[in-house]
């Protein structure tokens, strides 16, 4: 994806070259600058276009933060945000991650947003989320007119609104949550107030069997008609609402692999799908 460093600085000795001749040539100056001013938001709206956010890089993610800071109308230019997870987390780094909540707290107009925690730290991660660093994804997810979703090893959830937040945005089309270790069951029944109208879904959860059934009839309710690729666990109490879901999006459907928990059993499916034991 298109990034750009945002604290790349041409050289100053370059900058000296280039104005040496000029430096008391007024009207030079003044046509530069009206050049300058005129390119100015139209680069800025494409090197601020995708970020990537690594808590090790502090210092870049404090610049960044003090640019959103200085410059609000910037936050609106930034359409795609991957926030990867380095060693912060399993090192109980405060003072790396407050930089990365500060600017997931004041970005709001985000079309895809990605997190991820690199393998070496995947399993340490996944247990010992921040609870700063969840809520702080999980309100860049409410607040964003999101169109793809990707989020893995958020950790254990102890409310479902918090769920139900990462999936708030009525425009997602694309979902993949992976390695969320959800509340009791009783309370997902919430989740169901939030039905994006998702064309690829990929389900792969930490999750108990009452868990999975609550979530895959919630997704049997989405408005899946348009969808193309779905990727879930599948356990013999489901096989109901996965069936639904197939038929509903039969005609767009060319891609589907269902990961099978605890035991197989017959299940029509059509030839493109994909049994995983």
């Amino acid at each position: 994806m298109f990034t750009i460093s945002l604290v790349s600085r041409f050289p100053q000795e370059l900058i000296d070259k280039v104005i040496e001749e000029i430096e008391t040539d007024d009207p030079i100056l003044h046509s530069c600058a009206l050049v300058c001013r005129t390119f100015l938001r139209p680069s800025q709206a494409r090197s601020f276009s995708h970020v990537d956010l690594i808590p090790t890089q502090s210092a870049r993610c404090q610049r960044l933060h003090q640019v959103l800071l200085d410059s609000p109308h910037v936050c609106r230019y930034v359409r795609s945000l991957k926030l990867v997870e380095r060693d912060s987390i399993a090192a109980g780094d405060s003072g790396k991650l407050s930089p990365v909540i500060n600017v997931l707290s004041i970005l709001d107009s985000l079309m895809s947003f990605t997190f991820e925690v690199e393998a070496g730290t995947r399993d340490f991660a996944c247990m010992n989320m921040p609870l700063e660093l969840r809520l702080a994804i999980c309100g860049l997810c409410e607040r964003s007119s999101l169109l793809a979703l990707e989020v893995s090893d958020l950790g254990e959830f102890a409310h479902v609104e918090k769920v139900a937040s990462l999936v708030a945005s009525p425009t997602l089309s694309e979902i993949r949550l992976q390695n969320i270790v959800f509340p009791p069951g009783s309370e997902l029944e919430k989740v169901a107030e939030s039905r994006p109208r998702a064309t690829k879904f990929s389900l792969n959860l930490v999750h108990h069997d009452l868990t999975l059934l609550i979530l895959t009839r919630w997704l049997a309710e989405c408005d899946l008609s348009g969808l193309h690729r779905l990727y879930v666990t599948w356990t013999p109490e489901t096989a109901l609402y996965l069936q639904r879901i197939l038929d509903t999006s039969a005609p767009t459907l060319d891609n589907a692999r269902l990961v099978v928990h605890k035991l197989r059993v017959l299940f029509p499916v059509s030839p493109h799908v994909m049994i995983d034991e």
